[in-house]
């Protein structure tokens, strides 16, 4: 038995080295989680998307310019592409062409096109912003349990130690008659499950900081320690300077899934200007050139010999053009137009309602978190008044036990009702600090 307890403070001590190699504060955590999680870094690639598509739709204000080229060898009876004329035999052709394009009306569609298009950027940055928000308070709450566990690793060693002292203490009352067997086997029963309790409370501990190396996306096997919380991190002052409903109206302004409801609902009303566009006539302006060669166009000299036209003046012979204006009018088109302009309508409405449904979903969010932070403080106080009166009882039953006047039972009793106000209180005060992060969360820090 001795032995076994000598292992565990080995580990103790093992876990205190080893946590010294790397010190994270919980400043460092968000920090890295900001480049390293990967839900964050696949909620940047979706906002890149989203701007590449606001900046590929700008550019299609300006005109459509296009060229081409061709060059190949015809078999057979053809139409020569130079000389319009049925050829049976083999030649070889060049082809050069470009056209260009420019919407002179009907322009609604395109910018509002591009105003839907930079609202959703804007709207993937404020999901983007929302989600590093969520991790955040998810690293808070991981830290915080590391913390907790830390804390009931103290206890539970302290409690093993106690325990320790009593069993010695024991033995030597066996001894001098003022104890008995049944008192001892309760002792070492107490020990074992002291025991058992730092065991557990060392589990929670690796699993707390498992998970929050997940979070950070940090390898498993790096060595990982976290510093205790500073005072202002727990600091509920500001609580006393604010209300639910103030705490509401900054959480409106400033979480991002309200921004993002905000920003789809105005993307919405721009496709309803889409829609609308496409029931008015377009006119646009364009051009074309072309030109090409034959390998069996030819020229006749002033002596009367037939020669192949050279290729520069086939190309420059042939150089055709042409200028036109296009006027489309949607006259019929199985009412398509106005569906779309219905269905568009529709998606508004089904916006609206949603940035309606997040409004109050945060609304009844933020009162229970003040209800939440408002009863974990008088949980907290509660436990920390529970924990001195159970110190003074485990005081007086330690005397008490000393000179024999109650046995192992109630002594254990007074023992364990004080380790476990102890926990109680621990395991009250960070849910206080987390409830109040919460709190903080919504004010925007």
């Amino acid at each position: 038995m001795r032995c076994f307890f000598l292992i565990i403070l080995l580990c103790c001590l093992t876990k205190t080295v080893n946590a010294s190699d790397s010190l994270w504060t919980l400043e460092h955590c968000i920090d890295y989680a900001d480049s390293h999680n990967i839900s964050i870094r696949a909620s940047e690639v979706s906002a890149r998307a989203a701007k590449m598509q606001y900046e590929q739709s700008r550019l299609s204000q300006f005109p459509a310019i296009s060229f081409s080229g061709s060059y190949g060898k015809n078999f057979g009876r053809s139409i020569d592409p130079t000389s319009n004329q049925f050829e049976n035999t083999t030649y070889g052709f060049t082809g050069l062409s470009g056209s260009a394009s420019f919407l002179l009306f009907g322009w609604f569609g395109k910018r509002n096109t591009i105003k839907k298009n930079n609202l959703l950027h804007q709207a993937s940055m404020a999901d983007m912003e929302q989600l590093k928000d969520n991790v955040r308070l998810n690293i808070v709450n991981s830290y915080l349990k590391i913390l907790l566990a830390k804390e009931q690793i103290r206890i539970s060693k302290r409690q093993i130690d106690y325990s320790i002292q009593k069993e010695e203490q024991t033995a030597q009352l066996l001894k001098a008659g003022r104890s008995n067997g049944l008192d001892m086997s309760q002792m070492e029963t107490q020990l074992t499950i002291d025991s058992a309790t730092w065991l557990k409370a060392n589990l929670a501990y690796d699993q707390a900081v498992i998970d929050l190396k997940a979070i950070l996306n940090l390898e498993l096997q790096t060595p990982f320690a976290i510093s205790p919380l500073s005072e202002g991190d727990s600091s509920a002052g500001m609580l006393l300077k604010l209300t639910p409903k103030m705490v509401y109206n900054v959480a409106l302004a400033y979480q991002g899934n309200i921004k993002s409801n905000q920003l789809k609902v105005k993307s919405a009303e721009k496709d309803v200007a889409i829609a609308k566009s496409g029931l008015y006539p377009s006119l646009s302006i364009g051009g074309s050139f072309g030109t090409n060669y034959s390998s069996t166009f030819y020229q006749y000299l002033p002596n009367g010999d037939q020669v192949l036209m050279p290729w520069g003046k086939q190309l420059r012979n042939n150089f055709s053009q042409s200028v036109y204006i296009s006027l489309g009018i949607p006259v019929f088109n199985g009412l398509s137009g106005r569906y779309a302009v219905k269905q568009s309508k529709v998606t508004l409405q089904t916006s609206r309602l949603e940035e309606q449904q997040a409004e109050s979903d945060l609304r009844q969010t933020v009162y229970k978190a003040w209800n939440d932070v408002a009863t974990a403080l008088q949980t907290w106080h509660a436990a920390v008044s529970t924990s001195k009166s159970a110190n003074k009882g485990y005081y007086f039953a330690e005397e008490r036990y000393k000179k024999g006047l109650i046995n192992a039972a109630d002594f254990l009793t007074a023992q364990n009702t004080f380790f476990k106000a102890q926990y109680d209180e621990a395991v009250a005060k960070y849910d206080f600090i987390f409830k109040v992060k919460v709190i903080e969360f919504y004010m925007g820090k």
